[in-house]
């Protein structure tokens, strides 16, 4: 009874996510598995929760968005494109988005995590949607591909190799367009020069750069100089155990922006190379 109880939920948690999405899936597993949470599959396990779909929706996004930027903001230099793409995929604007859709009710979360924080929910939402982005290409791709074996004896009709997958430039299009209305669907609002217009401070656009990246910024007071009434406070900041930035202000607040300040544009500087 409690099986068929479960399965019913599934069911209904199945149809409120495509609804949402905007996606009818030919293959219902490959939703499941984006929008389970690593909490909530078993330790022996591990290849069907949405980390393996994430990291293929990571480059998907990034690649989609980049194209559209590319061909709509033609006078911009690749400085200001990356600027533009930052703040279009980053955390903040897909915690947001997956948020406005209602994502946060679809999500699998195993017991451990039922109660996560409000920093652990918004990175899950993060994650959801990317892998949502990977799981609509795979679907429809894979869907195109079903179609073709079927139509060719020569060929397996379940399984299919990289190679055929590779080589079919339909399937894999269809696949592609797919996840793009996706994505357009949500983010198009967020593709603006605006950030150019109107920046950010640098900590943000910095953390912004570096949380695309799975990276977070870490500033640490480096020396403090000066009488009471008129000190100097040096900061420096950095990622991964690597110094990015040093910057120093008559306060800790504006020591620390100027640090993000030298750390942000040396790194857009370097990834325009």
């Amino acid at each position: 009874m409690q099986d068929n109880k479960n399965k019913q939920l599934d069911s209904v948690k199945l149809d409120c996510a495509q609804d949402i999405i905007g996606h009818n899936f030919y293959d219902l597993s490959l939703l499941k598995q984006a929008l389970t949470h690593p909490s909530a599959n078993k330790a022996f396990d591990k290849l069907h929760d949405y980390q393996r779909l994430e990291f293929l929706g990571d480059s998907l996004l990034e690649a989609i968005v980049s194209i559209f930027i590319y061909d709509k903001f033609s006078d911009y230099d690749e400085g200001d494109l990356t600027k533009i793409r930052i703040h279009a995929v980053c955390g903040d604007t897909l915690t947001k988005v997956a948020k406005e859709m209602g994502l946060e009710d679809c999500i699998v979360f195993g017991a451990s995590e039922l109660n996560v924080g409000i920093r652990g929910l918004d990175s899950a939402l993060e994650d959801v949607f990317e892998a949502l982005v990977a799981a609509i290409f795979l679907d429809v791709r894979n869907n195109e591909l079903l179609k073709i074996s079927k139509n060719n004896m020569n060929t397996l009709q379940i399984g299919y190799s990289c190679k055929d997958s590779y080589l079919n430039v339909d399937a894999e299009k269809l696949g592609f367009l797919a996840a793009k209305k996706f994505v357009f669907s949500h983010l198009e609002p967020f593709i603006t020069d605006d950030v150019l217009i109107h920046p950010d401070s640098y900590k943000s656009q910095l953390q912004n750069y570096l949380q695309a990246k799975g990276q977070k910024p870490i500033y640490k007071q480096t020396d403090e100089v000066g009488p009471d009434h008129s000190k100097t406070f040096k900061f420096s900041v950095s990622s991964n155990g690597h110094e990015l930035g040093c910057g120093e202000g008559r306060s800790k607040k504006e020591a620390e922006e100027h640090a993000a300040k030298n750390a942000y544009l040396r790194l857009i500087q370097n990834a325009s190379k």
